[in-house]
C-alpha cells in the first residue's frame, strides 16, 4: 500500500523485472539481430560500435564506459534499434508491433542509462523516504507514547535503499544489479509486511513486535538463501511476494475503513481524517497497478512506458504515505490519552 513500499506493487513489479531473465523475446530470437550482433563484435562495416572499436580514434564514450557497457551489449542495443527501424520501414510494426529484446523494450538510453526515465522516477520515489528520516531526526517522539516511531524509521531506511537499487538496476541490468533490486524489494516487502501486523494489532509490548520482526527477519534470510545459493526461481518469488502483498493490503485496509473488525477498542480503531487518507492511498496504488498490466512500449521513442509512469506515480503517492506515517504518532498520542481518562 505503498510505492514501492506496496508489497503487492512490488509483487507484479517483480513478475515485470524477472521477464530479461526468465525468456527470450520475439526480438532477440530473430535471426536479423542476431546476425547484426555478430556482425558488430566482429567489427564489420553494417553496424559499428565505438566499444569494439581498436583503433585509439574511436575511443569509447565515458559515459558508456561508467555505466559498464561492452562490446557485446553495445552492439546489441544498436542492432535492436536498427531492426526497429528496418521492421517500421517495412511495416512490420503495424502488423506485430514494438518488439521487445530480453524482455525490456526498445528505450533510447541517455547517459548510458538503459531505462533514463525509470532511473529519474526511481529516484523520486527515494525522495519522500529520505525526507521522512530527516524529518524524524529533528521529531521528539516518545516511545512511551508512540511504541513505533523505530519501526518506521526502519521502514524509511528499508525504502531509501530499495529505490536505490531500483535506480541502479534501471541504469544497466546485469546479474548483479538485478539480485541487488530484487534483495532490496524483498526485504521492504517482508518488513513491511511485518510492520502492518505490528501496527494493525498495535503490539505496544516490545518482546511481541521483536518476535514479529525477528520471524520477517528469519522467512527473508530463508527466501534470499534460496533465491541465491538453491535456485533463483521468478515464479516462485512472485507467489511470495503476491501472498504477502495481498496479507499486508488486506491488514491496512480493513484497519484504515473499520478497524474495530481486530477487536480493539483502542487504537488501531482509526476514526481521524488520516484513516480515510491511508484508505484512500492503499486503493490509489492498487489501481496504478493497471500499468504495469497494460504494459505499453515506449511512448514515441522515448523511455517512457508503463513500468516508467507506474514509477510516477508511485513516487507521487508516497508523500501522502509517509505523511501518513509521520502523523500516525500524534493521534496515536490522543487516542491513547483518551482512552487512558
Amino acid at each position: 500500500m505503498f510505492p514501492r513500499h506496496n508489497v503487492l506493487w512490488w509483487a507484479l513489479c517483480a513478475l515485470s523485472l524477472c521477464a530479461p531473465c526468465a525468456r527470450a523475446s520475439p526480438g532477440d530470437r530473430d535471426d536479423r539481430f542476431r546476425a547484426c550482433v555478430t556482425s558488430c563484435t566482429n567489427n564489420d562495416e553494417s553496424v559499428k560500435s565505438t566499444m569494439c572499436s581498436t583503433e585509439s580514434s574511436e575511443s569509447a564514450p565515458l559515459t558508456l564506459l561508467l555505466t559498464r557497457w561492452t562490446c557485446e551489449t553495445d552492439c546489441a542495443y544498436l542492432c535492436m534499434h536498427n531492426l526497429e527501424k528496418t521492421r517500421k520501414l517495412n511495416g512490420e510494426q503495424q502488423v506485430e508491433g514494438v518488439w521487445k529484446y530480453y524482455g525490456k523494450w526498445p528505450f533510447r538510453r541517455t547517459l548510458g542509462c538503459q531505462e533514463p526515465l525509470s532511473v529519474v522516477f526511481s529516484i523520486a520515489n527515494a525522495v519522500p523516504a529520505a525526507a521522512f528520516l530527516l524529518r524524524r531526526r529533528n521529531a521528539n517522539v516518545h516511545a512511551a507514547a508512540y511504541p513505533y516511531a523505530q519501526a518506521w524509521d526502519v521502514h524509511a531506511a528499508l525504502s531509501l535503499h530499495s529505490w536505490i537499487w531500483s535506480a541502479i538496476f534501471h541504469t544497466r541490468d546485469t546479474v548483479f544489479t538485478e539480485r541487488g533490486d530484487y534483495l532490496a524489494a524483498g526485504a521492504v516487502i517482508v518488513y513491511t509486511t511485518a510492520l502492518a501486523v505490528v501496527r494493525v494489532f498495535d503490539l505496544r509490548r516490545p518482546d511481541r513486535r521483536v518476535l514479529v520482526f525477528a520471524v520477517a527477519a528469519l522467512v527473508f534470510a530463508t527466501h534470499a538463501t534460496y533465491m541465491l545459493c538453491v535456485h533463483f526461481d521468478y515464479g516462485w518469488n512472485m507467489q511470495v511476494l503476491v501472498t504477502l502483498g495481498m496479507t499486508s493490503a488486506l491488514l491496512w485496509v480493513t484497519w484504515s475503513y473499520r478497524g474495530g473488525v481486530f477487536g480493539i477498542a483502542m487504537p488501531p480503531t482509526p476514526k481521524h481524517r488520516d484513516a480515510r487518507r491511508l484508505l484512500y492511498v492503499v486503493l490509489a496504488l492498487q489501481a496504478s497497478s493497471a500499468l504495469e498490466l497494460l504494459d505499453f512500449p515506449p511512448i514515441a521513442g522515448t523511455s517512457l512506458d508503463a513500468h516508467a509512469c507506474w514509477h510516477l506515480v508511485t513516487s507521487i503517492a508516497a508523500w501522502p504515505w509517509f505523511a501518513w506515517a509521520a502523523n500516525d504518532h500524534v493521534v496515536y498520542a490522543d487516542a491513547l490519552t483518551r482512552f487512558t481518562r
